[in-house]
């Protein structure tokens, strides 16, 4: 569902939309609706949120496609995708030689924050 996004940006009113689907679903498992708690919920199962795995996917995405060799899509990630890669990195602190692991704990630690863990 989510490598469709990845070409598009999305507003903050689409994050809210995908991640609902999810938060309605862990809202029935755990018996509660409460937002904050079920992020606490999600982040200690060791799952991201669906809008940080869109970011994740995007972030490994842009990643790939520096480093090819297709002059057409390199082309279209300094037109398009600079900025955005950019701006992702610079929002979960992510270093741009850092690998898969690295960046998904960066992301993490990103998520930690937002629910108030640490």
């Amino acid at each position: 569902m989510l490598y469709g996004f990845i070409g598009i940006k999305l507003s903050k009113d689409m994050y809210k939309a995908i991640n609902s689907s999810l938060f309605i679903a862990c809202g029935k498992i755990f018996s509660t609706y409460n937002n904050l708690i079920l992020r606490q919920c999600l982040f200690y199962l060791d799952v991201l949120t669906l809008d940080l795995q869109l970011n994740f996917n995007k972030i490994n995405w842009f990643k790939k496609t520096d480093k090819c060799s297709n002059m057409h899509l390199i082309s279209l990630m300094i037109k398009v995708g600079r900025s955005e890669f950019e701006y992702l990195c610079d929002k979960y602190n992510i270093l741009k030689d850092d690998n898969r692991f690295v960046i998904k704990q960066k992301i993490k630690s990103y998520m930690a924050k937002d629910c108030k863990i640490l």
